[in-house]
């Protein structure tokens, strides 16, 4: 068991409902008498008397053991609390300790930058003194008492005014030397509006009505093109966007085309294409005399 001081010694004790049942089966007296035994065990680990009465021994011994469990119980919570109550506070002394430690370098390291800036500085200054401007000596011989001649100032403006000159002109190739990509003519458009997904309209251009007209030439593409007007209107939320219209374009007259476009069931270029006259092929009335031995009658003349 594990040792107890009066710092984390328990101050209660349970009772539990499923001490109700032997409980109940003692009387009055009894039951006073094992609830007054329970507070001096609690405490002091005092046990009463009670082997004259077996019912009441074995009550008090059942309800005792409950509590022994519950102290154990306690008592381990309590030293694992303790456990971790020491880890907390070494980790926090050494935080603190890391924290101090870090604040004294900061301050050594920001000590040694201000020298650095210090020895730059006097380094600098000992530069600037040690230089000396040709330039001041060049006025000086250029001048005469202080005043520059009035050749040697007319030279300088000449030089100047040539490399402007200069300037100007190596601008002036480098501009000519680049070109813009000429402006795309607009494209001729036919007037056929599609709608499309965002409530605009596509305006099939000329040109590439020519180029399907070629590529699916069995197609009426006006026609087809009044047919998907009629078929986007009816149907709005399938719609194509400007980017993919074209494509649904395509989709459309190549599957006309391969089910056979205006010459589909008798089409009009079909019936363009056959002969003009009603006449009979050669091998026919040929036929006709080998078997029937006449010439097949004409076919415009009436029905006999």
């Amino acid at each position: 068991m594990i040792n107890v001081n009066d710092e984390i010694k328990k101050k209660s004790f349970l009772v539990y409902y499923d001490n109700e049942v032997f409980v109940l089966m003692l009387s009055d007296d009894e039951a006073g008498k094992l609830f007054k035994s329970l507070f001096p065990y609690g405490r002091e680990k005092i046990k009463p008397d009670f082997n004259t009465n077996p019912a009441l021994a074995m009550a008090f011994n059942i309800i005792s053991m409950a509590m022994d469990r519950d102290e154990e119980k306690y008592l381990r919570r309590c030293e694992a609390n303790r456990k971790n109550g020491r880890r907390g506070g070494l980790a926090k002394a050494s935080n603190s300790k890391q924290s101090l430690a870090n604040g004294k370098q900061g301050l050594a390291n920001l000590a040694d930058k201000d020298k650095d800036m210090d020895k730059d500085k006097d380094m600098d200054k000992d530069m600037d003194n040690s230089i000396t401007y040709p330039e001041a000596e060049v006025a000086e011989d250029l001048s005469t008492n202080g005043i520059p001649e009035c050749n040697q100032m007319e030279t300088q403006y000449s030089i100047d005014k040539d490399r402007i000159d200069k300037d100007s002109i190596d601008k002036d190739s480098i501009d000519n030397t680049i070109c813009t990509e000429p402006d795309k003519p607009a494209p001729d458009l036919s007037g056929v509006l599609l709608p499309l997904n965002d409530n605009t309209y596509y305006d099939v251009p000329k040109e590439s009505i020519s180029k399907w007209r070629d590529t699916y030439p069995a197609v009426d593409v006006e026609q087809q093109l009044k047919q998907m007007t009629a078929w986007l209107d009816a149907n709005p939320r399938r719609r194509k966007t400007r980017r993919g219209i074209n494509a649904f374009i395509n989709s459309w007259l190549a599957r006309e085309q391969d089910r056979g476009g205006v010459y589909r069931n008798g089409g009009s270029r079909q019936q363009e294409s056959a002969p003009a006259s009603n006449e009979l092929p050669q091998e026919y009335k040929e036929m006709y005399a080998k078997y029937l031995g006449k010439n097949p009658p004409d076919p415009d003349a009436p029905f006999q």
